[in-house]
């Protein structure tokens, strides 16, 4: 009895922090990591301020019925620190969209089903749905693999009006997202009140005939961004001209890193998400986006996207960089990137099936080296090789990693 006194005092005293001192944290295990390396990210690392760095790092071990856990690891992440997500707010909408689809449960009408889009105001296309002989119809299906395939910035604006900003909003407040802002389609002729007005939306049967009409819809609600007026940089061009004053990113499209990685995570492993960030969506649903995020451009079923142009590692940055590269044949990435004026980022789960490794890693960088927005940006120097590098890095740690169970990804091996 008495041992077991000491033992709970020896403990409480190992415990206790003298007034006036600090508790020692961990040391960041990401940071850790590329510190081993430093002539990958020496450069970063002494500046990492400059360059606006934000990592997260998720582990995954699995229990006995191969359901995963996660243990979160982050570098430098700052949720209110404002960065363009540029094409990143692809995955959010797209999954938005076909949970209204789902929702809806129109007779006749799936994400398969012909989609004209109306222009009736300005800044807006006129896209039509039931031309005859087109077998690359336009569908909510086709908009959303062109997506997550090759980034396509015309699917985006017409899954955006499909949508509405009002609806989007709503939707990704009752998910849990209240900071998310995607108020805006791909278009610099749409200003902050043209993107508030959206397009009617028709759907043909086989036939051509209409079945389904969606009124054209104006979003009275004024645009708030989270943490009032941003401006960036020291100047930006506009038709040709430098503007020397800072670049206005208020009306700007915003998603934070943390919000980017929890939506991956969700639409890989929806049923390990806590409510409310489980979207309502049909299990077909879900296989079908992963598959296009996982896919490489040649393997579209809905739109074929072909060599030079499009090579697989088009959109792979956190592990290939954007290199034309053969791909490792163990490797699947799914993954949502972005690029705008110097920011680079991706959100990714990376699978190696041979080796029974998988994780999730989302980054970003910025590469902006004069501060102006004027098309001079260090991508290919610092950026792209900074991801890649970065992907390998936590990819050869997690070879070594020790699990107690090694998991089963067969649901994933989408490709044969």
């Amino acid at each position: 009895m008495k041992f077991l006194k000491c033992s709970v005092l020896y403990v409480f005293l190992l415990c206790w922090v003298t007034p006036g001192t600090t508790a020692q944290t961990p040391p960041n295990l990401i940071e850790q990591l590329m510190k081993a390396r430093p002539y990958w990210f020496g450069k970063v690392l002494k500046n990492p301020a400059k360059y606006e760095v934000q990592i997260l790092y998720t582990q995954i071990n699995r229990d006995k019925k191969n359901k995963p856990i996660y243990q979160d690891f982050s570098y430098r992440l700052k949720p209110e620190a404002y960065f363009n997500p540029a094409s990143v707010v692809k995955l959010p909408l797209s999954l938005l969209a076909l949970e209204k689809m789902h929702q809806t449960n129109l007779l006749g009408v799936d994400k398969f089903t012909r989609m004209g889009t109306k222009a009736s105001y300005k800044c807006q296309k006129n896209v039509p749905g039931n031309l005859p002989k087109d077998q690359n119809y336009p569908c909510l299906a086709r908009y959303v693999e062109q997506m997550m395939l090759v980034s396509d910035n015309d699917a985006y604006s017409r899954v955006f009006e499909y949508l509405g900003s009002q609806y989007i909003q709503q939707r990704l407040a009752q998910r849990g997202y209240l900071d998310m802002r995607i108020v805006r389609r791909f278009d610099d002729e749409c200003d902050s009140v043209t993107n508030r007005h959206t397009n009617a939306v028709i759907f043909y049967n086989d036939q051509l005939e209409p079945i389904h009409y969606q009124p054209a819809r104006y979003d009275p609600s004024p645009f708030s961004f989270p943490w009032g007026t941003l401006k960036k940089g020291r100047g930006y061009l506009k038709k040709g001209y430098l503007i020397r004053r800072p670049l206005d990113v208020t009306y700007s499209n915003y998603v934070s890193l943390k919000d980017v990685h929890q939506i991956m995570k969700t639409v890989m492993f929806p049923e390990a998400a806590p409510p409310p960030y489980r979207f309502d969506l049909h299990w077909k649903d879900y296989r079908f986006l992963q598959k296009r995020l996982g896919s490489y451009p040649r393997e579209g079923t809905l739109a074929r996207y072909r060599a030079p142009k499009y090579f697989d590692t088009h959109k792979k940055y956190l592990y290939y960089g954007r290199k034309k590269v053969r791909v490792n044949p163990n490797i699947r990435i799914f993954n949502i990137v972005g690029w705008w004026a110097g920011y680079l980022v991706d959100s990714a789960y990376i699978v190696d099936f041979k080796n029974g490794v998988e994780f999730f890693l989302s980054a970003l960088i910025y590469t902006n080296e004069n501060q102006v927005f004027d098309y001079k940006f260090e991508y290919t120097t610092v950026g792209f090789p900074f991801l890649a590098r970065l992907g390998q890095t936590i990819y050869q740690h997690e070879l070594k990693r020790v699990k107690s169970r090694k998991p089963t990804l067969n649901q994933f091996k989408y490709w044969r």
